[in-house]
């Protein structure tokens, strides 16, 4: 068991089972709706601590009824919160997911909090105490602003990206994970061995790169490691990607290859896929955590 910091977003998912999209002035009802805790960082987090890890959980809210609710489904899950803050200022952000049999569509918003919440939030943070710091985009810039800090030494930091590309953080994580498409997306296309040439990140790097459905690959310096996925029955694509990281960092903490951490992140993403909502329960996922978790229980 490794004691795991997370640093993010916290947020709400409201998923509608849908056909189709509804077209203008439609009212299309939906086969399911589930309302749960969602933000990707929060995702992994829920999973690590699924998996057995010491889990905590630092992000910051709002004082409102909904950001309650979503950090009670962490601590429903075994995540440590109490590093969070609920701020009259916080935010947290809300995702509409349109579901559509194996594929999927989203609309995110919410009221975002401000830096200097965040930034009060980081300072009291004591890192020393954990064996690994997974963090969103936003909180690398602010924690890394002036360069890797000197209490987060010896200790591993990784990420997922999400959209976004930054060589910074690609060469200064110890893990980054994308998404093809997005990283195509945020790079205009470049080819993944183009981008870390074009960087100057050789010296160190370690990139995750799923594509779904067709492969998975890990890129470091000294080799590239490539996996192809066994299919999966795919009731709801949310939150696969964050089940993935979690899976990955479970191995990966462990001390694991690439190719078996790859598995087990394929693994998890595949217990993800089996229900609806990023943090579905299903016979599955019971399954998939009694095989991988840390206590095997």
């Amino acid at each position: 068991m490794s004691r795991i910091l997370v640093v993010g977003n916290t947020g709400l998912d409201i998923l509608y089972r849908v056909p189709r999209l509804p077209g203008p002035h439609e009212k299309l009802p939906t086969d399911g709706l589930v309302v749960s805790g969602g933000g990707s960082p929060a995702n992994t987090a829920h999973w690590l601590a699924r998996l057995g890890h010491e889990v905590h959980f630092a992000t910051v809210v709002g004082q409102d009824p909904l950001s309650r609710f979503a950090l009670d489904c962490l601590a429903g899950a075994g995540v440590d919160v109490s590093l969070s803050t609920s701020d009259p200022e916080g935010g947290l952000s809300v995702a509409s997911i349109f579901s559509i049999g194996a594929d999927k569509s989203m609309i995110c918003g919410g009221q975002p909090a401000s830096g200097r919440l965040w930034h009060d939030l980081i300072e009291r943070i004591d890192f020393s105490r954990f064996e690994h710091v997974h963090v969103s985009p936003a909180v690398f810039r602010l924690l890394f602003a002036q360069g890797r800090p000197n209490e987060l030494s010896g200790r591993s930091v990784s990420t997922d990206m999400n959209g976004t590309y930054d060589p910074e953080m690609v060469s200064g994580l110890d893990l980054c994970f994308t998404n093809h498409d997005e990283l195509a997306r945020a790079t205009d296309n470049a080819p993944v061995e183009d981008l870390l040439a074009r960087d100057g990140v050789e010296r160190s790097y370690h990139l995750v790169v799923t594509r779904a459905g067709t492969s998975v690959t890990s890129y470091r310096p000294d080799a590239v490691v490539r996996v192809a996925p066994r299919p999966a029955d795919i009731q709801d694509r949310s939150g696969g990607g964050d089940a993935f990281c979690a899976g990955f960092l479970h191995g990966y903490l462990r001390e694991t290859s690439d190719e078996t951490a790859i598995e087990t992140g394929l693994a998890m993403a595949r217990a993800a896929f089996s229900g609806p909502g990023c943090r579905p329960e299903t016979p599955l996922v019971q399954r998939t955590l009694s095989r991988l978790s840390v206590s095997g229980a």
